[in-house]
């Protein structure tokens, strides 16, 4: 009988922090294991990792209001910022609406580019818009 030396192939995270012992350690043999392994790792440290998209990347939607046209859309922060203003006022919440964890789910879900949103930068914003407004 033959010696045969088993090796457990591992893989090691270039993104997870060096200070953590065992952190982004995981098994990567293709024939044992596959991805499995890799997208677990992801999803359970997703926080270390450097966003994928490009925030300067144009995303083609559909323009309701030019009779169904494509039109190619970037990504701005302050036109999101804006449009949540807006919608506060309109609708009459609370600035504290930004922090519950059903929108931040929500915007996360509809758009992941977004930064979190904060009560203190709604106001301000809030504020801008209407001495903006009121001249």
């Amino acid at each position: 009988m033959a010696n045969v030396e088993v090796v457990n192939k591992r893989a090691k995270c270039r993104y997870c922090p060096k200070s953590k012992v065992g952190l982004g350690d995981y098994a990567c043999d293709s024939g044992k294991n596959g991805t499995s392994g890799m997208i677990s790792h992801i999803r359970k440290y997703y926080k270390y990792y450097p966003p994928n998209q490009d925030k300067t990347q144009k995303i083609i939607t559909g323009d309701k209001g030019q009779s169904n046209k494509l039109v190619a859309r970037g990504f701005v922060q302050s036109d999101v910022m804006d449009a949540c203003v807006e919608m506060i006022v309109i609708d009459e919440l609370s600035f504290s609406f930004v922090e519950k964890k059903s929108f931040m789910r929500f915007c996360s879900v509809v758009c992941p580019m977004i930064e979190v949103l904060r009560k203190r930068k709604t106001v301000r914003r809030f504020l801008k818009m209407y001495n903006a407004q009121k001249e």
